[in-house]
């Protein structure tokens, strides 16, 4: 089977070219050149359609491809959660990634999405939930998000092409960026043996390790499965989350230090249509 997988480079991107490629031969799509390793990388930045069509045809008359993995998104951090190029540039992004679908006529797309769509407030939110990013504070990127798996089912509709889209959790493991929540946590911990709790730590969350999420990739390979999915791993407060960092890095000194500003949202993620069908086919994942 042959891959395409966009945004390669990122944390999820990498780790999941890497064990895909252990089964499958895999073409990874980078925005710059020197960041190609071999002959099946591109280079080719997403958020430029001018080369696109030559590119990709060119491509196709060398390759057919099997299956489209789309990673690649701008993220927003907390210094450009408000720039509205989070939205335009993503757009664009998805943009090009229809039209490469339409070139290469893969049988299947995988689309990462992400549970940014759902507002952060209390509640159980599953598929058939409210999508209202607008009460978050990446609201733009959550919004760029649903944008794309919109633009993804109407531009792909006429094509026979199975279409997922994976609205996939706060992904954890090796690798990740470090202003995310769990490398913070941690850093502080090792910093100054202290966790600070905003929100006096009562804010739930939903996490997923990174080894979870390739298990369960590779159900969406392999079987005949559409639609939209929630991949999630546990719920779980912050309170609990950093008994368990300070269990792992920490010592009998360590301390958390409870603020009562901050997010109490107790967001949790309902993730048993995808259990559904994993006990449906009786799949099993490590």
């Amino acid at each position: 089977m042959n891959i395409l997988i966009t945004g390669a480079g990122g944390f999820i991107g990498s780790h999941l070219s890497r064990k895909l490629a252990e089964k499958y031969t895999i073409f990874r799509v980078f925005p710059k050149k020197e960041q190609k390793e071999n002959q099946y990388d591109i280079a080719f930045n997403l958020a430029d359609t001018k080369f696109l069509k030559s590119v990709f045809t060119a491509f196709k008359k060398k390759y057919s491809i099997d299956l489209i993995i789309h990673l690649a998104s701008k993220l927003a951090s907390v210094d450009d959660a408000n720039d509205i190029k989070v939205l335009t540039d993503n757009i664009k992004i998805t943009e090009s990634i229809v039209e490469i679908a339409k070139i290469l006529e893969p049988k299947k797309f995988i689309n990462f999405s992400s549970i940014s769509v759902y507002p952060n407030r209390d509640g159980v939110f599953a598929e058939t939930s409210e999508i209202r990013p607008s009460l978050n504070t990446d609201c733009l990127y959550g919004l760029s998000k649903f944008c794309s798996e919109i633009m993804i089912d109407f531009f792909l509709k006429n094509y026979d092409i199975t279409v997922c889209h994976l609205r996939v959790s706060q992904v954890y493991g090796e690798g990740m960026r470090k202003d995310r929540t769990i490398p913070v946590m941690i850093k502080e911990l090792r910093d100054t043996n202290t966790i600070t709790m905003y929100g006096n730590g009562e804010r739930v969350s939903n996490f997923i390790e990174i080894n979870k999420v390739i298990s369960i990739i590779d159900l969406f390979i392999n079987e005949n499965v559409k639609g939209v999915f929630n991949v999630g791993g546990e719920n779980i407060s912050y309170y609990d989350l950093a008994k368990r960092l300070i269990k792992f890095y920490g010592n009998e000194l360590s301390t958390i230090n409870m603020v009562n500003k901050g997010s109490k949202a107790k967001f949790h993620i309902d993730a048993s249509k995808l259990e559904r069908v994993i006990a449906e086919l009786n799949y099993s994942y490590s």
